[in-house]
């Protein structure tokens, strides 16, 4: 497909509490309104495995209007894009699912991690101070293979680091779904006196 690598991007700011109190209830805030994410209940348990089979992503997504970055800025993309987003005491978790209406031509790989630039994908960033100065980056291809990095303002995108976190992808008939754990003691924030800490997140699909 001709632009099939167009980026499809939109932003959020994320509202959460430190992992070491209680979680209040986390708030997305989206062109200055809100959207409110998902607690999971403490009888639910994530298993990521790309199946998306969870009663908590049957819950609407988060978004689903997506534009594209390049090459053309601003399109509205033709295949649909969804996208959850939830919590617990200990993570971030996020749900994709990528509609594609030529399903055979996604391109994927088995490859070592942050071996995936040339597969499609799809990515969250994640600005944990709220400046838009640097963010958290966790990239996964359809097969769940990640590729992460932090991307700053001063010192551009380095993706030898490696976090601790969790991905996996799957493959249907429609295109493919993505499921993403992201523990809080992975990455690193601010807290104001509320107790509260803003990101602001950036979903994309490649």
């Amino acid at each position: 497909k001709m632009f099939k690598r167009w980026l499809y991007v939109f932003s959020v700011v994320l509202l959460m509490v430190p992992m070491v109190q209680p979680l209040l209830p986390v708030e997305l805030l989206d062109g200055g309104s809100e959207i409110i994410s998902d607690k999971i209940s403490d009888s639910e348990k994530i298993v990521i495995d790309g199946s998306l089979e969870e009663s908590i992503w049957k819950n609407p997504p988060i978004k689903e209007a997506f534009i594209t970055m390049a090459p053309t800025f601003g399109v509205v993309v033709k295949d649909p894009i969804e996208v959850w987003a939830a919590y617990d005491e200990n993570n971030l978790y996020f749900a994709f699912k990528c509609y594609d209406e030529q399903p055979d031509q996604i391109k994927t790989s088995v490859a070592q991690r942050d071996k995936i630039e040339n597969d499609d994908q799809v990515g969250v960033w994640i600005d944990t101070a709220g400046t838009q100065q640097s963010s958290y980056e966790f990239y996964i291809n359809p097969n769940g293979i990640q590729m992460d990095g932090i991307n700053s303002s001063v010192s551009r995108a380095d993706y030898t680091p490696d976090f601790v976190w969790q991905s996996a992808g799957k493959l249907d008939a429609e295109g493919y779904s993505v499921e993403v754990c992201i523990p809080l003691e992975s990455i690193r924030y601010q807290v104001n006196k509320n107790n509260e800490s803003k990101m602001r997140v950036m979903f994309f699909r490649k």
